[in-house]
């Protein structure tokens, strides 16, 4: 039995202290990751976790190098994209400022999708835990088939995920959790609340056994399920300001507490957020602080030309009928019609008109075909 706890000691310390085991095929993911399914596994490979500005970071100076799109589907937007280039360089939180349907939220996701890496999360976990970012005397602990045993008031892995170790040991099943499954979308709307965000006492779990101020009782909000990703607030202005500065404090510190729990909680999220420009700079909606805290403030517009406007009608229209065709000249009369509209006086030029506008007229017009 002490036999094997050394073996397990020493496994664990050096998977913690020693060089990795493995090439990268990008930020932080090793070559062969789909063959490495359990803790023990990945305790072999010394896994090192690569950091959310790390992977955004590193996978975009790799994209650009390669010759690749880092942000394929986003058209006609050449200086909004350096803009981005420079803030995920820069390790920033980002505030994206425009009018409707100027692809803000779609941009948030493009770069959750193709700019971050797979990491090895306990498999099933709703907040994408890793084990090797326990401290090391306490996953040991856990492989040694102990209860949960806990140093800090750190929140590291959730209870779920500790059991899991202590029963299966080196067994315990991993599963490699991509960028878009660690992104989460929040609409910002009135009835959004404080638990929304940063969770709650879950009255299952306390029906079922749990202590009313024990972590065991904690449900994770959007913060905690966008763990180790992006978390997009789209029309950030539209929350009041108690739940703006919930957010400061992950902006600011990188970490939040919640209720009564003694517990940090450190989300290691990268906060893109929206904005209306009427909101933005004159209903002073976002609190100062907060606004600060967006390091890199991002102006987003409507397509300058034609054919950049026909293009991403073209993109994204639901095509009905594939043998439907459409003469060029009648996709030139819809971009035009939408660009003219936006520079119609009778236009309100506050709220803009969304190139949503050109595609559904799309797909009104080969809808009329099929018709």
């Amino acid at each position: 039995m002490d036999e094997n706890a050394n073996k397990i000691r020493e496994l664990v310390h050096r998977a913690y202290h020693s060089t990795p085991r493995y090439n990268e095929i990008v930020a932080g993911l090793p070559e062969d990751y789909k063959s490495i399914n359990t803790l023990g596994q990945l305790l072999e490979i010394n896994y090192r976790y690569v950091s959310v500005d790390e992977q955004l970071r590193r996978n975009l100076i790799l994209k650009r190098r390669q010759g690749k799109n880092p942000y394929p589907g986003i058209i006609g937007y050449d200086d909004v994209i350096a803009a981005t280039d420079r803030a995920i360089l820069a390790g920033h939180d980002i505030l994206y400022i425009g009018k409707i349907g100027q692809a803000k939220t779609k941009l948030a996701e493009t770069i959750a999708r193709n700019l971050l890496s797979p990491i090895p999360a306990i498999k099933g976990c709703i907040i994408h835990d890793i084990p090797l970012l326990l401290p090391e005397d306490e996953i040991v602990n856990l492989l040694l088939g102990n209860d949960p045993k806990h140093t800090s008031l750190e929140f590291h892995i959730c209870n779920d995920c500790e059991y899991k170790i202590r029963d299966y040991r080196l067994d315990t099943e991993i599963e490699w959790v991509d960028g878009m499954a660690r992104y989460r979308y929040v609409l910002a709307t009135p009835d959004i609340s404080i638990k929304d965000l940063v969770g709650q006492i879950d009255a299952v779990k306390i029906a079922k056994g749990a202590s009313l101020y024990s972590i065991e009782s904690y449900s994770p909000g959007q913060l905690l399920q966008a763990r180790h990703g992006i978390l997009c607030i789209d029309e950030l202005p539209v929350l009041d300001p108690r739940k703006q500065v919930a957010l400061l404090s992950v902006l600011q510190e990188g970490r939040f507490t919640t209720g009564s729990y003694p517990v940090i909680f450190k989300p290691y999220v990268r906060v893109i957020a929206t904005a209306n420009p009427i909101d933005y700079t004159h209903a002073s909606k976002i609190i100062e602080p907060l606004v600060d805290r967006f390091e890199s403030h991002i102006i987003t517009h409507y397509p300058y030309t034609i054919r950049d406007e026909i293009a991403i009608m073209v993109q994204e229209a639901k095509v009905i009928d594939d043998r439907i065709l459409l003469p060029v000249f009648m996709l030139k009369l819809l971009a035009r019609i939408t660009h003219l509209a936006r520079e119609h006086p009778d236009v309100n030029k506050d709220k803009g008109v969304s190139v949503r506008m050109s595609i559904h007229s799309l797909e009104l017009l080969m809808s009329e075909a099929v018709r």
